[in-house]
């Protein structure tokens, strides 16, 4: 029996998401990674992995992108499985194809406005994001909402986009760039 191919995209539904609001809104992705210097080597990725992942999604990871992503440190059982049903490109391609057909969500929906202001706020001051980040953050959240089908942005979609930017500031992440 032939030794599998390593299934590194299987292993980042992360990326794979990031990748489809990307394409959808067309935003930006930085690819950020952890490196430990205090021997936590769970969660250790190496930029040589960083850099197939990317070469699978087909993008280039910018130093300031409007998602930030962080690579996950893939589980060794699941990389070695060839066998399990992988989202393909297409398919997301596919997605994003669909969402165009319906409007950009300009709007909250009613009875969340407070608790979406009050996510933004506390994310604002937590993260010490700026008036620029918050741009970002409901325009990826109007993205998120767009690939939802949906014509109001919720408070899942705020949250979701939000995680994108807190890794902004975040010591313990490494912006990846080509040739680390």
């Amino acid at each position: 029996m032939p030794f599998p191919e390593l299934n590194f995209r299987g292993n980042c539904e992360n990326v794979a998401r990031a990748y489809e609001i990307a394409l959808l809104g067309n935003h930006s992705i930085t690819l950020a990674y952890y490196q430990s210097e205090d021997g936590d080597y769970e969660r250790d990725v190496n930029p040589e992995d960083v850099k197939i992942i990317q070469d699978i999604f087909g993008f280039k990871s910018v130093a300031k992108g409007d998602l930030i992503c962080e690579v996950i440190r893939p589980d060794f059982d699941s990389l070695l499985m060839p066998s399990k049903r992988l989202e393909s490109l297409e398919d997301i391609k596919y997605r994003v194809e669909e969402a165009k057909k319906h409007p950009l969500p300009t709007e909250f929906e009613g009875p969340s406005l407070a608790v979406c202001e009050s996510l933004l706020k506390m994310s604002y001051q937590r993260h010490c994001l700026s008036g620029y980040d918050l741009k970002i953050i409901l325009s990826v959240a109007g993205t998120i909402a767009r690939l939802a089908l949906t014509p109001v942005i919720h408070v899942e979609h705020i949250a979701e986009a939000i995680q994108y930017r807190a890794l902004k500031r975040d010591s313990t992440v490494k912006i990846y760039t080509e040739g680390y």
